[in-house]
């Protein structure tokens, strides 16, 4: 009796359970934006939009790690609404690819880091290539080619390795190195965006003029 007891509890604590993930699933689909800032709500005038193709994923947000589970369960692109001015993204690429019947594969790539100064009621749109086979899809978490582009600005996303971005993998290494750092350097220089290396440029002449 005890027993036939606690099972009817445990099955309905699973029902109750599928209910409420089901709900939840229902409920982040049907958004279709969400205000990533704290306090009032702006006017539509002053607030620029993101749009987050359902392929990506906001990591951190102004060095802010992002958790809100409506940006996680969704079937569809979502509006990242905020407030206008200068905002650091850092975004991932994560798909689910059926490869066949028995096979599926989660595909990620490393961080991508755009720095953006948005004006009001600017629209960003993801700019990347077709990935229609698991191939592309592979090749892009491996180099992702990624832009975020309006009708005023087009910027290229940063990246590191997906083990470690400090470190070159065999194959980037040069056949003879004989300034090791000098590789180095030119390999990041040659990696890096046109922000990044107006940020860097910034920082060395600082540091030149620093007694």
């Amino acid at each position: 009796m005890y027993l036939a007891t606690v099972y009817k509890l445990f099955m309905k604590l699973i029902h109750l359970s599928v209910i409420f993930f089901i709900s939840l699933l229902t409920a982040c689909a049907n958004v279709t934006h969400i205000r990533l800032y704290n306090g009032p709500t702006l006017e539509a005038t002053e607030e620029a939009v993101i749009v987050l193709p359902e392929e990506f994923e906001l990591l951190e947000l102004n060095q802010q790690p992002v958790s809100d589970t409506r940006l996680r369960f969704r079937t569809g692109s979502l509006d990242l609404r905020l407030p206008s001015g200068e905002h650091t993204f850092v975004l991932q690429y994560k798909a689910f690819w059926e490869i066949d019947d028995d096979n599926h594969d989660t595909l990620t790539s490393a961080p991508i880091t755009f720095k953006l100064n948005l004006a009001p009621q600017e629209t960003i749109q993801f700019q990347f290539p077709a990935l229609k086979q698991y191939e592309d899809a592979i090749m892009f978490t491996q180099k992702p080619n990624l832009f975020l582009v309006s009708n005023r600005q087009k910027v290229e996303g940063s990246y590191g390795l997906k083990d470690n971005a400090l470190i070159l993998t065999k194959d980037e290494l040069p056949t003879v190195t004989t300034y090791p750092n000098l590789e180095q350097l030119k390999f990041w220089w040659n990696r890096a965006t046109y922000y990044e290396k107006t940020e860097f440029l910034n920082w060395k002449n600082k540091a030149n003029n620093t007694p």
